[in-house]
């Protein structure tokens, strides 16, 4: 009867161990810091707060990372960071973070990093 359990439970672990796990695409842009922000009003979607991100070593950057939100929390992090000069690590929902252009848009924020230290 024990075997049997061992067993089994070796298979169930063996399962989790072998089948991959579900990830999804995201854009992520670390090391950045606020350089914009703009209010925008949709009449399907309603208010929108889209925040532009630099490269936060680079005082003179080529590109430029955008991303939309209407979340209060992910708003006053980020504003806080603006205020403060602040680095910031920002995930978007994009499928992937575009590699051309001079903006780049980065989707609705999933997650929001704030720190003196990345």
């Amino acid at each position: 009867m024990y075997s049997k359990l061992i067993i089994l439970a070796a298979v169930i672990g063996l399962m989790v161990c072998i089948v991959p796990s579900q990830s999804y695409a995201v854009c992520d842009i670390a090391n950045s810091r606020v350089v914009n922000v703009e209010m925008l009003v949709d009449s399907t979607t309603g208010t929108l707060t889209r925040y532009y991100l630099a490269d936060g070593s680079n005082p003179l950057p080529g590109v430029y990372y955008f991303f939309d939100t209407s979340n209060a929390i992910y708003i006053n992090h980020l504003n806080a960071a603006h205020a403060g000069n602040l680095q910031v690590r920002v995930r978007g929902n994009a499928a992937a973070c575009p590699g051309a252009g001079a903006l780049r848009n980065g989707g609705t924020i999933l997650r929001v990093f704030r720190s003196t230290f990345f």
